[in-house]
């Protein structure tokens, strides 16, 4: 569990201060994987609908809604309307029969009223006719029969009005009075109305889901025009969280999406300035560091130089000396070769701690890379046999980091746990690590000694991975007092080491974005150096190795 939480604390990236490497934020997508982890801070793992998809879903629903509420408000008019004038014209048919049917009515004549009704049009839905006198007397009735029509369920009647001349005194002119004398009723049927006005709503209907169909095209057409620069934005978004600083945003669509692409574009304009501002000032700072560390080196570079000097100075004096037999010779030289050879080491150590560190990265794929380095170790170190490489993942893992600066790297941690137990085995060892940094709480996965199960990341959720590589070896370890001093410059408990082997590491792994710590070995024996570096996109090392 300590380790557990010694990862969790170191999990988190060293800033370059000699090269920018690529976003910190990781993706590890692997090839086996088929669908990426998706873990959001809130803990919701479903995938939110689009903006372009919430905009059709909502223009379709109202659209429709409206379309519908239309329809039925034009519909309920129009059959009320109908309906109206439908009941005002068979009441001016009744009107008309009862003007016709006065005189026959006023003489009780039966004939004459069948008469004057006979003038009424023949309608399928007029399908009674019922004349009665001022008593109610019924004079004439007329029904159709049961199979053409059903009984009428609807009425309308006509007073039969006839007009009478009254009284008038000497000299005045005699006034009339209206009276009625009957009723005209006809009965009628709505099928044929209901057929109509079933016919209309049928048409409405028709129209509603044109104007719907069109309404929505339409609508779709400009939630795409309005939701594609965003894609577009999108897609530069996710090339820029690549580590591709050199896209810019596609301007076109409407006003609001071309600024906001304008902007998007000024924002990478100015972070690139501030990446090439970042660069001379880390140059400057780097060339600060190795310039104060050169009066701190040059005390030790005259110490360490002094003593191979003197043995040499001994040697040249052997060699002024006659040795008849050759063996003072012969032992003078080999001083001297292996003192030269030291003060070339020291030198070499200086001119490569003293320089900044530039890294020219390329994509890659670490496990690759970390197979080669060791194969290329067990050949050319001094114990290299003893070196074991633990079963590397079968997933890929892509980083963007120079593989000889990393090399040069891990080959400094390997000489030094080869010489730290002459006889031990070295043990090299992989895993992925993950970093929830949406929520700032880190969540590991397949973190662990002997726990190595790489995840599939997506980059939207925030999570980040890192690459892991530890090595352990069988010896006496690090005392607790040494510790904190074992990546400082010149700090060494070998007797010729010059103390730049550990600094070196760190300041090269620093260089891509990572980190390196020292904790004990397994039951707390031994070292163990754990490197952790950044995971990049899949996507960006398909293309690079494309």
């Amino acid at each position: 569990m300590a380790n557990i939480h010694r990862r969790f604390e170191s999990s988190a990236p060293v800033e370059d201060l000699h090269e920018r490497g690529g976003p910190e934020s990781a993706i590890f997508q692997g090839p086996s994987s088929p669908e990426p982890v998706r873990s959001t801070p809130g803990g919701n793992s479903r995938q939110r609908p689009s903006l372009g998809r919430r905009l059709i879903l909502a223009g379709t629903a109202l659209l429709t809604v409206t379309a519908v509420l239309v329809a039925a408000l034009g519909a309920h008019t129009t059959a009320a309307f109908l309906t109206a004038r439908y009941r005002e014209h068979l009441q001016g048919l009744a009107e008309y029969a009862a003007m016709h049917a006065e005189l026959g009515i006023l003489l009780q004549d039966s004939q004459m009223v069948r008469n004057a009704v006979a003038a009424l049009p023949d309608r399928p839905d007029l399908v009674g006719v019922i004349v009665v006198d001022q008593d109610g007397r019924v004079l004439y009735t007329h029904m159709k029969e049961a199979p053409v029509m059903e009984e009428p369920s609807h009425w309308v009647e006509a007073p039969v009005w006839t007009r009478e001349v009254q009284e008038a005194g000497p000299g005045l002119e005699a006034g009339t009075t209206r009276r009625q004398v009957g009723t005209v009723r006809l009965g009628y049927s709505l099928n044929v109305l209901q057929h109509l006005l079933w016919k209309l709503g049928l048409r409405f209907g028709l129209i509603t889901v044109g104007v719907i169909l069109v309404s929505v095209g339409v609508y779709g057409w400009m939630a795409r025009n309005l939701t594609q620069p965003l894609r577009r934005l999108e897609a530069v978004a996710q090339e820029v969280a690549h580590g591709r600083l050199e896209v810019r945003a596609p301007e076109g669509g409407f006003r609001e999406t071309n600024q906001v692409a304008s902007m998007f574009n000024f924002m990478l304009d100015a972070l690139a300035r501030r990446e090439k501002d970042l660069e001379r000032l880390n140059a400057r700072l780097a060339r600060r560091e190795a310039l104060a560390e050169v009066g701190r080196f040059s005390s030790m570079v005259a110490h360490e130089i002094k003593n191979p000097l003197t043995i040499i100075r001994g040697s040249l004096q052997a060699l002024r000396r006659p040795d008849p037999e050759g063996t003072a010779h012969a032992t003078a030289l080999r001083f001297m070769e292996e003192e030269t050879a030291r003060i070339d080491r020291l030198v070499g150590d200086f001119l490569l701690f003293a320089k900044p560190i530039v890294a020219h990265k390329r994509v890659g794929d670490w496990n690759q890379w970390l197979q080669r380095a060791a194969e290329k170790m067990r050949l050319m170190a001094d114990g290299g046999e003893r070196l074991v490489v633990q079963p590397l993942p079968r997933q890929a893992a892509s980083g963007r980091f120079d593989p000889a600066l990393m090399e040069t790297a891990l080959g400094h941690l390997v000489r030094n746990a080869l010489e730290a137990d002459p006889r031990g085995t070295v043990r090299l060892e992989t895993w992925v690590e993950m970093e929830n940094r949406g929520s700032g709480v880190a969540g590991l996965r397949g973190c662990g000694v002997g726990v190595k199960e790489p995840a599939a990341v997506d980059w939207e959720t925030g999570v980040a991975a890192w690459w892991c590589v530890a090595v352990e070896d069988e010896g006496p370890g690090i005392p607790e007092e040494h510790r904190a001093k074992v990546f400082e410059p010149f700090f060494t408990t070998k007797a010729k080491g010059s103390g730049l082997g550990l600094a070196m590491v760190r300041r090269i792994v620093e260089s891509h974005g990572g980190s390196v710590d020292w904790e004990p070995g397994a039951e707390g024996k031994g070292s163990r150096f754990v490197v952790r570096v950044p995971v990049v996109g899949g996507r960006g090392a398909e293309e690079q190795r494309g």
